[in-house]
């Protein structure tokens, strides 16, 4: 049974020991898990202790895996001296989960004709069962733990149907921000059968199955579709959480964090470069808007980027500079990439991620003297490593800073694709099919580790060439000198 706390375990309201911070990691849904995870090797590197300081790890889709994966390791795995190994470790899952998606062309031609999903989940099942009951440490739990189970306070945005009389459709976001937390990831009994009456009974493969199953592409699990059904960005229903459990509590004199306390970090990819893509769209019919090339899928992708735009905008209102959403420079296709990576794109989407973490390091930030990456390290410094109320410089300077995390990078949307990408989505199709039926590659064409293009950026030969083959280039790499 989870633990609850005790009213004495919290502090009250008019306590002086509630000085800190309630800090809040959260994972946007979408292929950008993996440029989420660069800004925070990033961020980790020049400011330690960054990762060991969260205390609520939340995501969708996604990000629901990567919040899952921080969330089971023990609290040492989160240390300055674990915590860029482990966020390493974090890309390797992603990585691998690029190939758990892998399409077979048996199931193309179901999905072509209309009758299943582009995908089924038994191999991303198989990964998640393997990589969520071990540690960065190696230590293997006989089973995944469910949310009661880990030291560290997580949740995964997921949308319920509610096909049955006994639950209704709605937003889904368990958490364990009421248990009381080991030390160490610690198993309490045995699964049961009835766990699917209480969300949070559910291990945390089986959370993270919840909140990724994109209708169309992936199979509802128990019940449950993709939580960007619902918001693609979790960090507004984590906000909302955690201010619920201060309304219950308040009556007891009990709190979790209050609005001032909260200091929230949206890590995701970029907004899609949408005006672009739609231009001429202004009388368009159906055809346009679901079977568009430049933006697959492009009623579904406006969708997703409205919602979480509205997010954005909400928590600017209620946190302003105790917000921040860096993102980094791409095309921000959510639908788009997932089809690339259905098809076995995996080469182009990590190089464009890599190179864009590039232009997050050294291109300066909107003219304000600074890159983007040297920006957020002096926010975090400010609002997340400094407990007690930040030192802020003027509600001037605020309001400056304010409306710069505004200023999107944005590149125009692909056209569609040339004969080179296109003959790899065949060969990503064949390998799919051999994952699926024999589980391994058959065209030896294995892409390179998100982890390996990062070590890359330290020799400038390997950087040219990386920039080279990325879909985009900053202003600033373009100029740059020859071996920069």
């Amino acid at each position: 049974m989870p633990r609850t706390l005790s009213p004495d375990a919290r502090p009250k309201l008019d306590d002086p020991r509630r000085k800190s911070p309630f800090r809040i990691l959260s994972f946007d849904g979408g292929p950008g898990s993996r440029g989420a995870l660069l800004m925070l090797h990033e961020i980790e590197r020049h400011v330690p202790g960054f990762l060991s300081r969260t205390d609520f790890f939340v995501g969708t889709s996604a990000g629901a895996i990567v919040a899952m994966f921080l969330a089971r390791q023990p609290k040492k795995a989160h240390a300055p001296e674990h915590a860029l190994d482990t966020i390493r470790a974090a890309m390797d899952l992603v990585d691998d989960a690029d190939d758990a998606f892998a399409i077979s062309i048996p199931a193309a031609v179901k999905a072509a004709l209309g009758v299943a999903p582009l995908a089924n989940a038994k191999l991303l099942r198989e990964l998640l069962d393997d990589r969520l009951a071990v540690d960065v440490f190696g230590h293997r739990l006989p089973r995944v733990p469910r949310l009661s189970e880990v030291p560290h306070r997580a949740g995964a945005l997921a949308y319920r149907l509610g096909w049955d009389s006994s639950h209704g459709h709605g937003a889904s976001f368990p958490t364990n921000l009421d248990d009381e937390l080991p030390d160490e990831p610690t198993l309490n009994g045995e699964l049961t059968a009835e766990r699917s009456d209480n969300e949070r009974d559910f291990t945390l493969t089986e959370l993270a199955l919840h909140s990724g199953g994109l209708p169309m592409f992936l199979p509802a699990a128990d019940g449950f579709v993709d939580g960007a059904i619902y918001s693609n960005s979790p960090g507004a229903t984590a906000v909302s959480s955690v201010l619920g459990k201060v309304s219950w509590a308040r009556r007891n004199r009990q709190v979790v964090a209050e609005l001032e306390d909260i200091r929230l970090l949206a890590l995701s990819s970029n907004f899609a470069a949408l005006p672009e893509a739609f231009a001429g769209m202004r009388t368009a019919g159906w055809r346009k808007w679901l079977a568009n090339p430049a933006v697959p899928l492009a009623m579904l992708e406006l969708m997703i980027n409205a919602i979480s735009r509205g997010q954005r905008d909400l928590l600017y209102g209620l946190l302003g500079g105790s917000y921040r959403r860096p993102v980094l420079p791409g095309t921000g296709q959510h639908v788009g990439s997932l089809f690339g990576i259905l098809f076995g794109l995996h080469h182009e989407l990590r190089d464009e991620a890599v190179a864009a973490l590039r232009c997050f390091r050294e291109c300066e930030f909107d003219g304000i003297g600074k890159t983007a990456l040297e920006d957020q390290v002096h926010w975090a410094r400010r609002e997340w490593m400094v407990d007690g109320d930040p030192q802020r410089t003027g509600v001037e300077a605020f309001y400056e800073e304010h409306r710069r995390t505004y200023v999107e990078r944005t590149v125009a949307a692909p056209s569609w694709p040339g004969p080179r990408v296109l003959a790899r989505m065949a060969r990503g199709a064949i390998d799919g099919t051999a994952l699926q039926l024999l589980g391994r590659r058959v065209t030896g064409a294995t892409p390179p580790r998100t982890r390996d293009l990062l070590e890359s950026l330290d020799d400038p030969a390997a950087r040219k060439a990386l920039c080279g083959r990325a879909a985009f280039n900053c202003e600033c790499l373009r100029g740059a000198a020859p071996g920069a």
